[in-house]
């Protein structure tokens, strides 16, 4: 990401986060859903790399689980950078991201309307597909059971296994499956 410049440190630390997470509730301030769904696609070649390259460290760091602090970091910096330049197919990933972190420090009406706007650009943007079940069981099982029904969150998680399924993401089908498990034990299936 750093040859690409945008600068990002090698250890990201909570006061980075930090700093990112401030800058992005600036750069949203003011801004409704609607002005979120009609941003742009993004057109620079560069940005787009830039963001791909933060979805491969967000899901490195993901995967790695001992890592939150870069994975918040990169999920937050492509939020900014979708904000200020546009939507990519990595969008709905970055704002499920910031739908966790914000479900983390407690900030749930924030968490869900970051959740209602990855679940929206993932029906808006063509190509969405390799990302779907990521943000999905991100959002099924760290965001959404907070706010809405666990019916809607047990569909979300069903939709998160199949995309899992048809694309191989094989570890967002699991953590989809063990939602589905979980939720199944809540509902009474």
């Amino acid at each position: 990401v750093n040859e690409l410049g945008v600068k990002f440190p090698r250890k990201p630390n909570i006061s980075h986060v930090v700093r990112e997470m401030i800058k992005v509730r600036r750069l949203l301030h003011g801004k409704t859903n609607e002005d979120l769904y009609s941003l742009p696609m993004m057109a620079c070649t560069r940005t787009i790399g830039v963001v791909q390259a933060l979805n491969a460290i967000t899901l490195s760091a993901y995967l790695k689980v001992t890592e939150p602090d870069m994975m918040a970091l990169a999920g937050l910096r492509t939020v900014w950078l979708t904000i200020k330049y546009g939507l990519s197919i990595v969008a709905p990933y970055a704002f499920a991201c910031n739908a966790t972190f914000s479900s983390f420090l407690g900030l749930y009406k924030d968490s869900d309307r970051f959740a209602t706007v990855a679940l929206h650009l993932l029906d808006q943007i063509p190509g969405t597909r390799p990302v779907e079940a990521r943000a999905l069981a991100h959002l099924g099982h760290l965001v959404t059971h907070w706010t809405r029904p666990i019916s809607e969150t047990y569909r979300l998680l069903q939709r998160g296994c199949d995309a899992g399924i048809e694309t191989g993401d094989m570890y967002s089908c699991f953590f989809a499956c063990v939602g589905i498990v979980s939720f199944s034990y809540i509902l009474g299936h």
